[in-house]
């Protein structure tokens, strides 16, 4: 796959969306897009875990991107 793809993602108080898409004619791909809940008032380690779940399901969800998959881990200082 060559084509350029970037990641998007919506971070709000209540949910974070995440998708792919293809910058050659600015389309999401599909099976990328994944949304979910965030409870604002856990913890950071809590919250950010959440996001990188979302952030690497849109990565799984695309069959053709699943092999250069790179991991979102939670780290905090």
């Amino acid at each position: 796959m060559s084509r350029p793809v970037v990641l998007g993602v919506d971070i709000g108080g209540s949910h974070i969306t995440a998708a792919l898409v293809n910058l050659e004619n600015g389309t999401l791909i599909e099976g990328s897009i994944k949304r979910s809940a965030v409870d604002s008032k856990k913890d950071k380690e809590e919250i950010l875990s959440a996001w990188c779940k979302v952030i690497n399901n849109a990565f799984e969800g695309s069959v053709e991107l699943r092999k250069i998959h790179r991991h979102c881990h939670a780290r905090t200082i």
